[in-house]
């Protein structure tokens, strides 16, 4: 395990989550930064709170572009171009075997 551990020091991830079998029958992970220091053990659900308070806020101007940029315009679809009128024919099979992959709809 020793090993596992330094080598991902080595690649410079920026935490290092470590799960022996004592942290695993406790439930929790130990916690190791990318400095090396030890933050100790931690519960799973506990730690993604931690990681979720690290997270930078979202500005105004993420918040502003993003609500503009996925609005689709009055008569246009979502894939860019003008939506059929929906029809009332039945639609049926090509084959009776409706498990066929080839089965396709006509």
């Amino acid at each position: 395990m020793n090993k596992k551990i330094r080598t991902n020091q080595l690649e410079q991830w920026n935490f290092i989550l470590v799960a022996g079998a004592d942290e695993a029958e406790a439930g929790q992970v130990d916690i190791r930064t990318r400095e090396n220091k030890r933050m100790g053990k931690m519960r799973v659900d506990e730690l993604h709170y931690y990681f979720q308070t690290l997270m930078p806020a979202k500005s105004g101007a993420f918040e502003r572009f993003y609500a503009d940029a996925w609005k689709v315009p009055e008569g246009a679809s979502a894939c860019g171009g003008s939506q059929p009128a929906a029809s009332s024919e039945k639609v049926k099979l090509a084959t009776n075997d409706a498990s066929d992959p080839m089965a396709h709809m006509v």
